[in-house]
């Protein structure tokens, strides 16, 4: 189990910016989808098939898009990034500094591929990301990312959908042929009752109210209303249990959705009216 990393603080910036890296991939993965069979094809797509992991695939894959990220700066030579510190027309010119140091300057770790090569290390920049990796303050970096880039995208349900519809395929077919006793005998992923953690933490994303059509579920004022946690991607649709795919509805919203229906609600609440004069 990983440890909690705290010192991780992202830049309002970089936050969003990976955020809208996640969103755009999600969105149109077609030429992302070397990566993708990279993340999730063979055997990798067990960790799509696990009930409510709390470091859920979108933490993971969170992961895997900033390093993938990181390692487009392999392509290029030693001389693009070592260069005189005392030079400042070359520095202009070559000296890039990795997106990677970027993130680790601005989060206290004292690390980065100048320093690196400096004490004797491989010019390589792949060396250097592996180096960096197996535990040590790359993990830990990702690791802090993951859980603040989850925080933001958790509450958006489109980026969840379209997360979970990139990753049907590998749910709904490689899964099955390579786990076949994870699923029923329908094809489906045998459905596993939401702990009360994921129920909880999607009853307060949710404000705890359907999302579709807004009736309130709280129950503080009768208890007549009935609360789902719905499955956004149906499990018969090659949907995950994971917490990624839930969503709040009323058993009216529920009954109505259909077997195969992947929608969801894009509606957010906003903290306040702007129209009301008061």
């Amino acid at each position: 189990m990983k440890l909690e990393i705290t010192q991780v603080s992202l830049s309002t910036s970089d936050l969003y910016y990976i955020c809208q890296m996640v969103d755009q991939v999600t969105s149109d993965p077609f030429g992302w989808l070397r990566h993708i069979e990279d993340f999730a094809g063979d055997m990798s797509c067990s960790r799509l098939l696990n009930s409510f992991p709390k470091w859920t695939p979108l933490h993971e894959f969170i992961e895997f898009v900033v390093l993938s990220v990181a390692h487009e700066d392999a392509i290029l030579t030693a001389d693009d990034f070592l260069v005189s510190e005392g030079d400042p027309i070359e520095k202009a010119r070559r000296g890039k500094i990795p997106w990677i140091d970027t993130l680790l300057a601005s989060n206290g770790f004292q690390h980065s591929y100048r320093k690196y090569v400096s004490s004797g290390g491989e010019e390589s920049f792949q060396d250097y990301l592996d180096e960096m990796g197996l535990a040590g303050p790359l993990d830990e970096l990702l690791y802090g990312v993951s859980r603040q880039v989850f925080h933001v995208l958790f509450q958006n349900r489109k980026v969840l959908r379209n997360f979970g519809e990139m990753m049907v395929h590998y749910v709904a077919s490689t899964g099955l042929s390579l786990y076949p006793d994870s699923y029923t005998e329908r094809g489906a992923l045998k459905r596993a009752r939401p702990p009360v953690w994921a129920r909880n933490a999607v009853f307060h994303r949710d404000k705890g109210c359907c999302v579709v059509c807004g009736t309130d579920l709280t129950k503080l004022i009768n208890q007549r209303t009935q609360l789902h946690f719905d499955h956004i991607i149906p499990l018969v649709s090659g949907g995950m249990n994971d917490i990624t795919n839930l969503q709040l509805l009323c058993s009216s919203c529920n009954l109505s959705k259909g077997g195969r229906n992947r929608n969801t609600s894009f509606r957010v609440d906003e903290w306040y009216s702007i129209e009301d004069e008061e």
